[in-house]
């Protein structure tokens, strides 16, 4: 049996894999930097800024990065650093150090050590018009080369609290799973084993001329006797990188959609690969010894 996209509407078995969406559009990632919440520690160095602003920091390296994460400790020497070990900067761009005592940290960033001034603490934010963008570790640099960051004069921050997350969990699980709803990617779930699962997709959505052939002994072996009864799903593998994700074109899946069965192939086709990038026109290099 010879089955491509011809051959029947594979595509629109919505009755046995469940409906298939229209895919969804990737959009460029935004920075979200409204304040979280915060949370009390009562700890003396753990520092909280709320509204607008960034420590600002300065690494072994002498590079200087600004983040809003604020839990610091002292060093050996007593300069106050993150826990990569960045030491926090003053108003002059230096470290600053506290000996032992008592330490107190205003809430317009002055430093105080047993009641003693000893340094205003840096905040800085970008003039409107102007962009952060990540450089790693939770921190930030201004994403243009002549966007200077500048001083502000007035900080509000909180002593012995830190800022949480701003991410919303619940709101952005139900986000996720509306948009897995919406999308072309399914999953093969196993009765007997419920933790296993297989991310599958019709293979017609990344190359519209896909064709298999089948002998007769796996037709039988599932009791397909139509093509127009076949469902053919391929095997995705998922990765952290949304353009890396790749499809098993040489193994697909063939499931007869009146008895339930289904088998899995192997072809014998040179143009197909094992891991055929799903968002390129042009299948990456793969063996028929990586099939699934």
């Amino acid at each position: 049996m010879r089955r491509n996209r011809g051959v029947g509407p594979i595509q629109n078995a919505d009755a046995f894999v469940g409906r298939t969406g229209g895919g969804l559009e990737l959009l460029p990632a935004a920075l979200d930097l409204t304040d979280g919440p915060v949370t009390q520690t009562n700890r003396p160095l753990d520092l909280a800024i709320v509204g607008a602003g960034f420590f600002r920091l300065r690494g072994s390296d002498g590079a200087e990065t600004f983040m809003r994460a604020g839990a610091f400790d002292r060093d050996v020497d007593g300069t106050l650093v993150n826990r990569l070990g960045e030491s926090v900067l003053d108003v002059n761009g230096d470290p600053i150090s506290f000996a032992d005592g008592n330490i107190r940290v205003l809430t317009n960033g002055q430093s105080l050590l047993n009641g003693q001034a000893v340094a205003q603490l840096a905040i800085f934010d970008l003039p409107e018009g102007s962009d952060w963008k990540k450089a790693g570790n939770a921190h930030f640099q201004p994403a243009g080369s002549s966007d200077a960051p500048e001083q502000i004069v007035t900080p509000n921050i909180l002593q012995g609290f830190l800022e949480q997350s701003n991410v919303d969990t619940e709101y952005q699980m139900a986000e996720m799973l509306s948009a897995l709803r919406q999308a072309p990617i399914n999953t093969l779930e196993c009765l007997d084993e419920p933790n296993v699962s297989l991310f599958v997709l019709d293979p017609y959505l990344i190359n519209e001329n896909y064709t298999i052939e089948m002998a007769e002994t796996d037709q039988t072996a599932i009791s397909l006797e139509n093509a127009s009864d076949a469902i053919v799903l391929i095997i995705l593998v998922m990765r952290h990188d949304p353009l890396a994700v790749t499809a098993n074109l040489l193994g697909p899946l063939v499931i007869d959609s009146r008895s339930k069965l289904g088998c899995q192939l192997v072809l014998e086709n040179a143009e197909y690969s094992v891991r055929h990038l799903v968002y390129s026109e042009t299948p990456e290099e793969g063996g028929k010894e990586d099939a699934a």
